[in-house]
């Protein structure tokens, strides 16, 4: 993994979904990686590999707050399963699935 990292955050929330550059990720995977990088930016920082430490750092803290907020809003939303429709014709699958 290089430590130079593309602009923009990498993991955000959305809804009661935590998002990625390459689309949704399971609230149970976003866990798993946040204690991926979590463990690895502790290891580069005892490597002495500061960069590298600084950028799973910054990704593990990413992580955490998209699971935060993601997890605040499942709670808010009480008994949410998905979104109806508000008007005729805007049923579209692609809204409506809860990932």
């Amino acid at each position: 993994m290089s430590p130079v990292r593309m602009g923009g955050l990498a993991y955000w929330a959305s809804g009661g979904s935590v998002v990625g550059r390459r689309g949704p990720v399971a609230l149970s995977r976003a866990v798993e990686l946040l204690t991926f990088f979590n463990s690895e930016a502790e290891q580069s920082l005892a490597d002495g590999d500061a960069a590298a430490a600084r950028c799973c750092a910054d990704l593990a803290l990413e992580l955490g707050c998209a699971v935060a907020k993601a997890a605040s809003w499942r709670r808010c939303a009480g008994a949410w399963t998905a979104p109806q429709p508000r008007a005729t014709g805007e049923n579209l699958p692609v809204w409506l699935t809860n990932p």
